[in-house]
């Protein structure tokens, strides 16, 4: 499945550079289509990934608070990350640079509550 991404990612990239080249104005619009392709094709692999390092039945064991935590953060770092990829790519630099703020503030706003669980736990062992 590697390869197929991979191909279909530089296929995907080749061909909006000939629509931009050939100066037609949906070149960013069919980037976007193909990176919402590639993102379906790979988010249909997540169960197979998640079967694979045992996580579906860890998940179901009680800690799906934390695990659900981390997922959110990864989902997030992923999604912000993404997006502002895409905004470099229409040449939007300064749009890119605040879309990555606003994911790093989002992931600290999921993650705060964790913390001062943390600083709880580290007074009732330190006291």
């Amino acid at each position: 499945m590697t390869v197929k991404l991979v191909a279909l990612g530089i296929l995907i990239a080749l061909m909006a550079m000939l629509l931009r080249s050939f100066g037609f104005r949906g070149a960013a619009a069919f980037a976007l289509l193909g990176v919402a392709v590639i993102l379906s094709v790979t988010a249909g692999e997540l169960g197979e990934l998640l079967s694979r390092m045992g996580l579906r039945d860890a998940l179901t064991e009680g800690s799906v608070k934390y695990a659900s935590a981390v997922a959110k953060v990864v989902g997030t770092g992923y999604l912000f990350g993404i997006a502002a990829d895409v905004c470099t790519e229409l040449g939007e630099g300064g749009i890119a640079r605040a879309v990555t703020l606003g994911g790093r503030i989002e992931i600290l706003l999921i993650a705060a509550p964790y913390f001062s669980e943390v600083l709880e736990m580290g007074r009732e062992l330190i006291g």
